[in-house]
């Protein structure tokens, strides 16, 4: 959008080759694209070449107006909402997943839907042209140049398919649940877990078109920051121009699934095209355009945006956008085009740092969301691969900068180095703190005891061997508690401390069980249930007095629970009981 991508090296002018002149470097090299430049009746004149730069400055400059647009109405939409308390719903595109699981049909489900619909006919206008995350990614990358540092792209196989992969579980795996393989797990003679087989009645469809919490679900301003840093600038540095939409976004990965079908492509005349190699050096989605037009006839590539900068740059005006076979249609085996940086080896390695990674990140203390998570994710990733290939080779670069130099480190690699460490030991750390949450909830769901009995005044509710196992619990949850509370974590999870609070209850540790509460209620969505089951507790606990400051507290600052107020009621009448749940 702001100037050429950095995806491919720029012709030289004065470099004479033929046409066939773009050769692929060894595998695993993970050198630049070479892209030919030729002489001769059929080299595109100066004028030509200046005359197509001129047009990809005015394409970029309107779609730049364009993304800015869109960000206006964005604005126009919250101000809307902070005024009047209600505006029309969030054009969220993962509201799908609410629309498919519980029936909530809003603008979020609906713009979804008419993306794709729009991908199955033209291809991916919405990633190039209306994309939030896109521009920021296309700014990132102009600010990075302005710097004198040049992003480029990071080829790998493996990463591709995380977009596929998380768009599946997000907007298809819950239906192909309730529908498929829920009902299989009533007729298999075993115990099917019940991430495998939810028996979630289907959805009963309804319009919510307004909203009156638009931000609900949404991160906060501390998590969201760092989000766009990450996902909008990291990734263009690790990763190249438009790092997140080729290997993390979720939307992209549904988007490019739909986008062979499109018959609407970039085409070529491949009787005035001289493969000068110009579209591909302007294209900001990393496709090599004039590879895929001269094998295919057309781009074939999932990855285009439809940017069309590729049309506006071509000194020929040979390319242009028509109608031509859709990209599952292609003549022989799909092109290579993305030359791929890593050996099979590497991919396997990639991967499996990638999985560490995402899984460390997902969720952690509470706070990291999926799209931040698949961001450190693959930036983690691409950083170790880096430096793991320089070390091996000893010569690398990331983002234009020389790692290492007559075998040794430059300044940017002994950074590296530093940086690279310091991140693998927050992932080790952090992937050790979701081990013991896993285990400690696989332990605690094994915990069966009614809210009835754990709210009653009995001495014990669970046999030795119960008992056993939810003290084990306990401990797993404690350890990945936070330092301050003697566990190994950098923060305490609140959805971990609410757990804590419930075994605390069970085991007859009512001053801990309240404590655990306490440190949940902060942070909880949706917090009225856990006040009144402080509340509870400390009623247990022979602290009435406690209990009526929970709950006015609670009520003072504006919280709507009838069933707190019900127990404040009962305690104000001075019946000091203990009400039942």
């Amino acid at each position: 959008m702001f100037g050429y991508s950095a995806a491919v090296a720029m012709p030289n002018p004065s470099t004479t080759s033929d046409r066939n002149a773009s050769k692929k470097g060894p595998r695993g090299t993970g050198h630049a694209i070479h892209l030919p430049v030729l002489t001769g009746p059929h080299n595109a004149s100066g004028q030509g070449v200046a005359e197509g730069a001129e047009r990809l400055r005015r394409r970029r400059r309107l779609r730049l107006f364009v993304l800015l647009g869109v960000h206006v109405l964005i604005a126009v939409h919250l101000t809307h909402w902070l005024v009047t308390g209600e505006s029309i719903g969030r054009f969220v595109l993962s509201d799908a997943m609410e629309a498919l699981e519980l029936g909530r049909i809003g603008p979020g489900a609906l713009l979804f839907a008419a993306a794709m619909s729009v991908t199955l006919v033209a291809g991916r206008w919405l990633c190039g042209w209306a994309c939030h995350m896109g521009a920021l990614q296309d700014g990132c990358a102009w600010v990075l140049r302005r710097l004198g540092l040049r992003p480029r792209p990071f080829r790998t196989h493996v990463l591709g398919y995380v977009p596929l992969i998380t768009a599946f579980l997000m907007f298809a795996w819950p239906t192909l649940r309730r529908v498929v393989f829920a009902p299989l797990a009533d007729h298999l003679p075993f115990v099917v877990p019940s991430w495998l087989a939810s028996h979630a009645p289907a959805p009963a469809w309804q319009w919510q078109l307004t909203s009156e919490h638009l931000w609900r679900g949404l991160p906060s301003a501390a998590v969201a920051i760092p989000f766009l840093l990450v996902c909008g600038g990291a990734t263009v540095f690790f990763l190249g121009t438009r790092g997140f939409c080729r290997y993390g976004c979720p939307y992209g990965g549904a988007f490019s699934a739909a986008e062979p079908i499109a018959p609407m492509r970039v085409t070529v005349d491949l009787a005035i095209c001289d493969g000068c190699g110009r579209c591909t050096a302007a294209c900001n989605s990393g496709v090599t355009v004039h590879e895929e037009v001269r094998a295919h006839g057309r781009v074939i590539s999932s990855g285009c945006q439809r940017s069309l900068d590729c049309i506006a740059v071509c000194p020929h005006q040979a390319l242009r956008l028509g109608v031509a076979k859709p990209a599952w249609m292609a003549d022989g085996a799909i092109l290579d085009h993305h030359r791929f940086d890593t050996s099979l080896g590497e991919e396997i390695l990639l991967g499996s740092a990638f999985l560490v990674a995402f899984l460390a990140s997902r969720g952690l203390y509470g706070i990291i969301p999926l799209f931040f998570a698949l961001g450190i994710a693959i930036c983690v990733t691409s950083l170790a691969w880096h430096l793991w290939r320089t070390a091996r080779t000893g010569v690398g670069s990331l983002c234009g900068m020389a790692l290492r130099k007559g075998g040794q480190w430059t300044l940017a690699g002994s950074v590296s180095i530093v940086a690279g460490g310091i991140l693998g030991g927050i992932v080790l750390h952090s992937f050790g703190i979701q081990a013991c949450l896993w285990h400690a909830g696989r332990l605690d769901d094994r915990i069966v005891a009614p809210r009835s009995a754990a709210f009653s005044s009995l001495p014990s509710i669970l046999g030795p061997a119960d008992e056993k196992v939810a003290q084990e619990a306990l401990d797993w949850y404690l350890t990945a508690g936070s330092l301050g509370k003697g566990g190994w974590g950098l923060a305490g999870t609140p959805a971990a401390d609410v757990r804590v609070g419930w075994l605390r209850l069970l085991l007859r540790d009512y001053r801990g069980a309240a404590d655990a509460l306490c440190a949940a209620i902060p942070w909880a969505e949706d917090p009225d249930r856990l006040v009144a089951d402080l509340a509870r507790v400390l009623l247990l606990a022979d602290d009435p007095d406690g209990a009526v400051q929970a709950l006015e507290a609670f009520i003072g600052t504006g919280g709507e629970c009838e069933e707190c107020r019900r127990l404040l009621r009962a305690m104000s009448a001075n019946t000091r009981e203990r009400v039942a749940p």
